[in-house]
């Protein structure tokens, strides 16, 4: 199965739910499958890319969505 990315949030998701609970990004049709680039986010509270980035779960994110 491919991955596909919200349009919303940049969240790689397996299924049809973002990991964003507050987006519901993939419910409404904003779905994408290409990206370039990715990041990994293990600990949303201490990493430093994530606080400047502005991303406030753990998870799997692209960079750009095209």
């Amino acid at each position: 199965m491919k991955k596909k990315i919200c349009k919303r949030c940049k969240s790689i998701v397996d299924g049809n739910k973002c990991n964003d609970p507050a987006c519901q990004g993939l419910q409404s049709g904003q779905a994408a499958q290409s990206y370039k680039g990715r990041i990994f986010i293990v600990d949303a509270n201490k990493s430093q890319i994530a606080k400047k980035i502005g991303l406030p779960y753990a998870g799997e994110y692209a960079i750009k969505v095209s």
